[in-house]
C-alpha cells in the first residue's frame, strides 16, 4: 500500500523567502526545523534540542561552526500519533 506526505511549515514565509533570496542554506534550515511531513496515521518532525537563533547565527557567519552545534546538541526525530476518534 502506498502512504501519502503532506508537508507543512510553521513558520514565516516572508522569512522563507526572503533568506532563500539572499542566503539558502538559512532557508532550508527554517523548513527543516520549521516542517512536518503528515500521513494519515502519523506525523514527523524534526526538534533541534539548542538554540535556533545560535544555529542560524553560525550558519551565516561561519558555517562548519553550525554543524558542530547540530553534532554536539543533537536533532531529535519525532513521531507523533495521530489520535482516531471512534
Amino acid at each position: 500500500m502506498l502512504e501519502k506526505f503532506s508537508f507543512k511549515v510553521d513558520a514565516s514565509l516572508f522569512w522563507i523567502i526572503f533568506w532563500a533570496i539572499f542566503f539558502f542554506p538559512i532557508a532550508l534550515l527554517l523548513l527543516f526545523l520549521n516542517g512536518e511531513f503528515s500521513s494519515t496515521d502519523h506525523r514527523y518532525y524534526i526538534d533541534y534540542n539548542g538554540s535556533t537563533f545560535w544555529l542560524c547565527f553560525w550558519m551565516i557567519i561561519f558555517f562548519p561552526i553550525s554543524i558542530l552545534l547540530i553534532m554536539f546538541n543533537g536533532l531529535t526525530l519525532c513521531k507523533e500519533s495521530k489520535s482516531v476518534a471512534v
